[in-house]
């Protein structure tokens, strides 16, 4: 039961960061953008750097676990995806594409 819980855990942060990937490839912004695996720091505190065509990192996102990491990576793309939309208007439905994906990743 581990291994399929671990499993599980797995394609979900795949999913999730899969997820953060598309939608900073839509925005202006965060286009070209990396992602670094998460890393231990010193503290136990998990680290995930973001930095834009191979230079050093832009940002840092400094969590207590792998989960939070990625939700406040997840969080930012969405805030970036409001701003975005709020800037051009949004779309006729008034869902977007990010919308769609997180629904269907929750699914």
């Amino acid at each position: 039961m581990t291994a399929m819980s671990f499993c599980r855990s797995l394609t979900d942060h795949l999913t999730v960061l899969q997820i953060i990937r598309e939608i900073f490839a839509r925005s202006p912004v965060f286009q070209g953008a990396l992602i670094s695996d998460p890393q231990l720091g010193l503290e136990g505190q998990v680290i995930v750097d973001v930095s834009f065509d191979g230079g050093p990192a832009a940002f840092r996102v400094v969590a207590p676990s792998e989960e939070e990491a990625y939700a406040i990576l997840h969080e930012l793309a969405s805030a970036m995806v409001e701003v975005e939309r709020n800037r051009h208007g949004g779309n006729e439905n008034g869902r977007d594409e990010h919308e769609a994906a997180s629904a269907d990743a929750a699914g």
